[in-house]
């Protein structure tokens, strides 16, 4: 179900952004986009 996608995909925002703001721009792009 979608439901679940969004769910999971909204979990992940946070682990995301972590990433986000310990790799920089570059290094998290080169990673993985979304």
């Amino acid at each position: 179900m979608i439901y679940y996608a969004i769910l999971g995909f909204l979990r992940n925002i946070p682990a995301r952004v972590w990433a986000f703001l310990q790799r920089g721009w570059r290094g998290y792009a080169d990673r993985d986009l979304w």
